[in-house]
Protein backbone atom coordinates (compact mmCIF):
# COMPACT_ATOMS: atom_id res chain seq x y z
CA UNK A 1 0.00 0.00 0.00
CA UNK A 2 2.91 2.05 0.77
CA UNK A 3 3.72 1.92 -3.16
CA UNK A 4 0.26 2.54 -4.29
CA UNK A 5 1.32 6.26 -1.67
CA UNK A 6 4.06 6.46 -3.28
CA UNK A 7 2.97 6.62 -6.67
CA UNK A 8 0.32 8.90 -6.16
CA UNK A 9 2.23 11.52 -4.39
CA UNK A 10 4.75 11.69 -6.45
CA UNK A 11 2.11 11.85 -9.62
CA UNK A 12 0.14 15.04 -7.73
CA UNK A 13 3.37 16.73 -6.40
CA UNK A 14 6.00 16.22 -9.19
CA UNK A 15 3.55 18.03 -11.33
CA UNK A 16 3.21 20.59 -8.92
CA UNK A 17 -0.13 20.43 -8.23
CA UNK A 18 -1.10 21.01 -12.22
CA UNK A 19 -3.68 18.70 -14.10
CA UNK A 20 -7.01 17.68 -15.79
CA UNK A 21 -8.92 15.29 -17.30
CA UNK A 22 -8.81 12.79 -19.72
CA UNK A 23 -8.65 9.53 -21.72
CA UNK A 24 -6.05 6.70 -22.11
CA UNK A 25 -5.17 6.95 -25.66
CA UNK A 26 -3.01 5.35 -28.56
CA UNK A 27 0.54 6.16 -28.72
CA UNK A 28 -0.02 8.40 -31.58
CA UNK A 29 -2.46 10.33 -29.26
CA UNK A 30 0.20 10.71 -26.32
CA UNK A 31 2.87 11.82 -28.86
CA UNK A 32 0.52 14.38 -30.02
CA UNK A 33 -0.63 15.62 -27.15
CA UNK A 34 3.11 16.23 -25.92
CA UNK A 35 4.30 17.44 -28.75
CA UNK A 36 5.08 20.57 -27.13
CA UNK A 37 5.99 21.50 -23.19
CA UNK A 38 2.91 22.49 -22.01
CA UNK A 39 0.90 20.56 -24.06
CA UNK A 40 2.80 17.68 -21.93
CA UNK A 41 2.36 18.88 -18.62
CA UNK A 42 -1.14 18.97 -19.33
CA UNK A 43 -1.46 15.56 -20.75
CA UNK A 44 0.73 14.18 -18.39
CA UNK A 45 -1.56 16.08 -15.27
CA UNK A 46 -4.81 14.96 -17.39
CA UNK A 47 -4.64 11.53 -16.47
CA UNK A 48 -4.22 12.19 -12.71
CA UNK A 49 -7.59 13.99 -12.50
CA UNK A 50 -8.75 10.58 -13.93
CA UNK A 51 -6.84 8.49 -11.40
CA UNK A 52 -5.55 6.66 -14.52
CA UNK A 53 -1.97 6.70 -13.25
CA UNK A 54 -1.01 3.84 -16.07
CA UNK A 55 -1.37 6.93 -18.67
CA UNK A 56 0.40 9.27 -16.42
CA UNK A 57 3.05 7.31 -16.03
CA UNK A 58 3.57 6.67 -19.45
CA UNK A 59 3.07 10.17 -20.57
CA UNK A 60 5.86 11.21 -17.99
CA UNK A 61 8.83 8.43 -19.05
CA UNK A 62 10.26 8.27 -22.05
CA UNK A 63 9.46 4.76 -23.45
CA UNK A 64 13.19 3.22 -22.92
CA UNK A 65 12.84 4.58 -19.33
CA UNK A 66 9.14 3.23 -18.83
CA UNK A 67 9.88 -0.39 -19.99
CA UNK A 68 13.21 0.05 -17.79
CA UNK A 69 11.04 0.75 -14.96
CA UNK A 70 8.57 -2.04 -15.69
CA UNK A 71 11.00 -4.84 -16.32
CA UNK A 72 12.56 -3.99 -13.20
CA UNK A 73 9.36 -3.28 -10.94
CA UNK A 74 8.27 -6.89 -12.32
CA UNK A 75 11.85 -9.05 -11.32
CA UNK A 76 12.31 -7.14 -7.96
CA UNK A 77 12.71 -8.91 -5.23
CA UNK A 78 9.60 -9.32 -3.35
CA UNK A 79 10.93 -9.68 0.53
CA UNK A 80 7.78 -11.05 2.46
CA UNK A 81 6.34 -8.12 4.54
CA UNK A 82 6.91 -8.29 8.43
CA UNK A 83 4.87 -10.61 10.54
CA UNK A 84 3.29 -6.98 12.73
CA UNK A 85 3.31 -4.92 9.18
CA UNK A 86 1.29 -7.95 7.68
CA UNK A 87 -1.19 -8.09 10.30
CA UNK A 88 -1.94 -4.56 10.66
CA UNK A 89 -3.17 -4.33 7.23
CA UNK A 90 -4.64 -7.50 6.85
CA UNK A 91 -6.93 -6.18 9.97
CA UNK A 92 -7.33 -2.31 8.37
CA UNK A 93 -8.44 -3.80 5.19
CA UNK A 94 -11.18 -6.40 6.90
CA UNK A 95 -12.51 -3.49 8.66
CA UNK A 96 -12.89 -1.45 5.82
CA UNK A 97 -14.49 -4.08 3.61
CA UNK A 98 -16.41 -5.97 5.67
CA UNK A 99 -20.40 -5.92 5.98
CA UNK A 100 -21.73 -2.76 7.32
CA UNK A 101 -18.30 -1.38 7.84
CA UNK A 102 -19.33 1.71 7.71
CA UNK A 103 -21.17 2.32 10.73
CA UNK A 104 -18.66 0.23 12.18
CA UNK A 105 -15.65 2.25 11.69
CA UNK A 106 -18.11 5.07 13.01
CA UNK A 107 -19.27 3.80 16.26
CA UNK A 108 -15.60 2.97 16.10
CA UNK A 109 -14.24 6.58 15.56
CA UNK A 110 -17.24 8.10 18.15
CA UNK A 111 -15.33 7.85 21.61
CA UNK A 112 -12.04 9.42 19.35
CA UNK A 113 -14.06 12.48 17.91
CA UNK A 114 -15.47 13.01 21.99
CA UNK A 115 -11.88 13.15 22.99
CA UNK A 116 -10.69 15.11 20.13
CA UNK A 117 -13.56 18.47 21.08
CA UNK A 118 -12.69 17.59 24.88
CA UNK A 119 -9.07 18.11 24.44
CA UNK A 120 -7.26 19.07 21.35
CA UNK A 121 -10.62 21.32 19.57
CA UNK A 122 -9.81 24.66 21.67
CA UNK A 123 -5.96 24.50 21.08
CA UNK A 124 -6.58 23.86 17.48
CA UNK A 125 -6.29 27.46 15.91
CA UNK A 126 -2.73 27.87 18.28
CA UNK A 127 -1.70 24.47 17.12
CA UNK A 128 -2.25 25.59 12.92
CA UNK A 129 -0.56 28.61 13.64
CA UNK A 130 2.08 26.87 15.29
CA UNK A 131 2.66 24.56 12.61
CA UNK A 132 2.40 26.78 9.90
CA UNK A 133 5.41 28.99 11.86
CA UNK A 134 7.73 25.76 12.04
CA UNK A 135 6.98 24.94 8.08
CA UNK A 136 7.72 27.91 6.93
CA UNK A 137 10.41 28.23 8.89
CA UNK A 138 12.11 25.40 7.81
CA UNK A 139 11.52 26.45 4.35
CA UNK A 140 12.93 29.49 4.47
CA UNK A 141 16.10 27.65 6.18
CA UNK A 142 16.33 25.28 3.91
CA UNK A 143 19.47 26.32 2.04
CA UNK A 144 18.97 23.69 -0.64
CA UNK A 145 15.50 25.44 -2.02
CA UNK A 146 15.67 28.55 -4.37
CA UNK A 147 14.14 31.93 -3.38
CA UNK A 148 10.99 30.56 -5.80
CA UNK A 149 11.12 27.61 -4.75
CA UNK A 150 10.58 28.64 -1.04
CA UNK A 151 8.29 31.31 -2.02
CA UNK A 152 5.69 28.49 -3.45
CA UNK A 153 5.70 26.19 -0.87
CA UNK A 154 5.33 29.07 1.66
CA UNK A 155 2.12 29.56 -0.79
CA UNK A 156 1.17 26.24 -0.22
CA UNK A 157 1.57 25.89 3.35
CA UNK A 158 -0.72 29.14 3.97
CA UNK A 159 -3.66 27.84 1.87
CA UNK A 160 -3.61 24.61 3.71
CA UNK A 161 -3.50 26.37 7.14
CA UNK A 162 -6.37 28.63 5.73
CA UNK A 163 -8.20 25.63 5.15
CA UNK A 164 -7.46 23.77 8.22
CA UNK A 165 -8.69 26.65 10.35
CA UNK A 166 -12.32 26.24 8.91
CA UNK A 167 -12.46 22.23 8.26
CA UNK A 168 -15.12 20.80 10.77
CA UNK A 169 -13.09 17.91 12.18
CA UNK A 170 -15.51 16.53 14.38
CA UNK A 171 -18.51 16.88 12.28
CA UNK A 172 -20.48 13.19 12.03
CA UNK A 173 -21.94 14.10 9.22
CA UNK A 174 -19.04 14.75 7.04
CA UNK A 175 -17.22 11.97 9.26
CA UNK A 176 -19.78 9.11 7.73
CA UNK A 177 -19.57 10.64 4.29
CA UNK A 178 -15.33 10.46 4.86
CA UNK A 179 -15.58 6.69 5.99
CA UNK A 180 -18.04 5.94 3.20
CA UNK A 181 -15.68 6.90 0.44
CA UNK A 182 -12.77 5.11 2.35
CA UNK A 183 -14.74 2.04 2.17
CA UNK A 184 -15.88 2.52 -1.14
CA UNK A 185 -12.45 2.47 -2.31
CA UNK A 186 -11.24 -0.31 -0.05
CA UNK A 187 -13.78 -2.54 -1.97
CA UNK A 188 -13.11 -1.21 -5.04
CA UNK A 189 -9.13 -2.26 -4.05
CA UNK A 190 -9.80 -5.81 -2.80
CA UNK A 191 -6.77 -6.56 -1.51
CA UNK A 192 -6.95 -8.16 1.32
CA UNK A 193 -3.29 -8.57 2.22
CA UNK A 194 0.11 -6.98 1.99
CA UNK A 195 1.18 -10.73 0.26
CA UNK A 196 -1.43 -9.84 -2.21
CA UNK A 197 0.30 -6.39 -2.68
CA UNK A 198 3.79 -7.65 -3.00
CA UNK A 199 2.90 -10.17 -6.13
CA UNK A 200 1.24 -7.33 -8.10
CA UNK A 201 2.38 -7.03 -11.57
CA UNK A 202 3.41 -3.59 -12.94
CA UNK A 203 0.05 -2.75 -14.50
CA UNK A 204 -1.89 -4.19 -11.64
CA UNK A 205 0.28 -2.17 -9.26
CA UNK A 206 -0.47 1.39 -11.43
CA UNK A 207 -4.33 0.14 -11.32
CA UNK A 208 -4.48 -0.16 -7.91
CA UNK A 209 -2.49 3.15 -7.60
CA UNK A 210 -5.33 5.08 -9.30
CA UNK A 211 -7.89 3.87 -7.26
CA UNK A 212 -6.37 4.64 -3.88
CA UNK A 213 -5.33 7.86 -5.26
CA UNK A 214 -9.50 8.64 -6.32
CA UNK A 215 -10.12 7.51 -2.75
CA UNK A 216 -8.08 9.48 -1.03
CA UNK A 217 -9.02 12.84 -3.26
CA UNK A 218 -12.82 11.24 -1.89
CA UNK A 219 -11.74 11.87 0.91
CA UNK A 220 -10.35 15.16 1.64
CA UNK A 221 -13.01 16.69 -0.97
CA UNK A 222 -15.79 16.23 2.02
CA UNK A 223 -13.86 18.23 3.64
CA UNK A 224 -13.76 20.90 1.34
CA UNK A 225 -10.11 20.14 -0.44
CA UNK A 226 -11.39 19.72 -3.79
CA UNK A 227 -7.89 18.30 -5.60
CA UNK A 228 -9.75 17.82 -8.92
CA UNK A 229 -11.18 21.37 -8.86
CA UNK A 230 -7.90 23.04 -8.41
CA UNK A 231 -6.06 20.30 -11.13
CA UNK A 232 -9.36 21.60 -13.17
CA UNK A 233 -8.10 25.42 -12.82
CA UNK A 234 -4.26 24.81 -13.95
CA UNK A 235 -3.19 27.15 -17.11
CA UNK A 236 0.38 26.26 -17.88
CA UNK A 237 2.81 28.30 -20.37
CA UNK A 238 5.76 27.97 -21.98
CA UNK A 239 8.53 30.70 -20.04
CA UNK A 240 11.53 29.77 -21.88
CA UNK A 241 12.37 27.54 -24.72
CA UNK A 242 16.16 26.91 -26.30
CA UNK A 243 16.60 23.48 -27.90
CA UNK A 244 16.13 20.41 -26.24
CA UNK A 245 15.08 22.14 -22.72
CA UNK A 246 12.23 24.17 -21.21
CA UNK A 247 10.55 26.14 -18.08
CA UNK A 248 7.03 25.77 -17.71
CA UNK A 249 5.30 28.47 -15.40
CA UNK A 250 1.68 27.14 -13.75
CA UNK A 251 -1.29 29.03 -12.57
CA UNK A 252 -3.27 27.28 -10.41
CA UNK A 253 -6.36 27.83 -7.51
CA UNK A 254 -5.51 25.68 -4.06
CA UNK A 255 -8.23 26.04 -1.76
CA UNK A 256 -9.29 29.40 -2.77
CA UNK A 257 -5.88 31.10 -3.35
CA UNK A 258 -4.26 31.32 -6.97
CA UNK A 259 -0.90 30.26 -6.89
CA UNK A 260 2.27 29.77 -9.07
CA UNK A 261 4.73 27.13 -9.82
CA UNK A 262 7.59 26.11 -12.17
CA UNK A 263 9.29 23.20 -13.67
CA UNK A 264 11.96 22.24 -16.07
CA UNK A 265 11.20 20.51 -19.27
CA UNK A 266 13.06 18.04 -21.30
CA UNK A 267 12.73 16.87 -24.76
CA UNK A 268 13.57 13.18 -26.10
CA UNK A 269 12.89 12.49 -29.45
CA UNK A 270 9.48 14.28 -30.43
CA UNK A 271 8.26 14.50 -26.74
CA UNK A 272 8.26 16.92 -23.61
CA UNK A 273 8.94 15.39 -19.98
CA UNK A 274 8.79 17.15 -16.72
CA UNK A 275 12.61 16.66 -15.78
CA UNK A 276 11.58 15.96 -11.85
CA UNK A 277 8.89 13.86 -12.76
CA UNK A 278 10.79 11.51 -14.36
CA UNK A 279 12.98 10.62 -11.29
CA UNK A 280 9.79 10.83 -8.96
CA UNK A 281 7.57 8.56 -10.75
CA UNK A 282 11.32 6.53 -10.98
CA UNK A 283 12.08 6.06 -7.68
CA UNK A 284 8.10 5.76 -6.45
CA UNK A 285 8.28 2.76 -8.63
CA UNK A 286 11.39 0.88 -8.20
CA UNK A 287 11.93 2.39 -4.36
CA UNK A 288 14.06 4.51 -4.98
CA UNK A 289 16.98 2.87 -7.43
CA UNK A 290 20.84 3.83 -5.63
CA UNK A 291 21.71 4.70 -9.06
CA UNK A 292 20.65 8.02 -10.76
CA UNK A 293 17.56 8.03 -13.24
CA UNK A 294 18.03 10.61 -15.65
CA UNK A 295 18.17 10.13 -19.50
CA UNK A 296 20.59 11.74 -21.39
CA UNK A 297 18.77 14.17 -22.44
CA UNK A 298 18.61 15.47 -18.61
CA UNK A 299 22.17 16.11 -18.33
CA UNK A 300 22.04 18.67 -21.49
CA UNK A 301 18.92 20.09 -19.24
CA UNK A 302 21.30 20.51 -16.58
CA UNK A 303 23.58 23.10 -18.61
CA UNK A 304 26.63 23.79 -16.97
CA UNK A 305 25.92 22.08 -13.88
CA UNK A 306 25.06 19.03 -15.02
CA UNK A 307 28.73 16.95 -14.47
CA UNK A 308 28.78 18.01 -10.82
CA UNK A 309 24.95 18.98 -9.44
CA UNK A 310 22.62 17.21 -11.49
CA UNK A 311 21.35 15.02 -9.07
CA UNK A 312 21.19 16.88 -6.35
CA UNK A 313 18.96 19.57 -7.96
CA UNK A 314 16.50 17.08 -9.05
CA UNK A 315 16.26 15.75 -5.06
CA UNK A 316 15.85 19.31 -3.88
CA UNK A 317 13.02 19.72 -6.48
CA UNK A 318 11.32 16.72 -5.22
CA UNK A 319 11.82 17.70 -1.72
CA UNK A 320 10.51 20.96 -2.49
CA UNK A 321 7.44 19.55 -4.03
CA UNK A 322 6.92 16.82 -1.34
CA UNK A 323 6.67 19.91 1.37
CA UNK A 324 3.43 21.58 -1.33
Amino acid sequence: MNRFVSLAAAGLFSLGLVACGSESGSPADAAKATATPDAAVKAAADALRDNNIQQFVQLSLPEARYNEVKAKFDSRERTPPEAGEAAEFAEMMTKLTADGAEDALMAELEPALVQFEAEMAPQLPMMIGMGRGFAVQGIQQNTDLTEDQKRQATQVVDAVGNWLSTVKLTDRELAKSAIAKAVAAARTLDLKSLEQVNALSFDEALAKAGIAFGGAKDVLAVYGMDVNATLGSVKPSVLTEQGDTARVGTTYSLLGQDLTSEQDMIREGDRWYSKDTIKAVSDALVEAPADPVAPAAETDAAGEEAEETEEPAVIDDEEEEATN
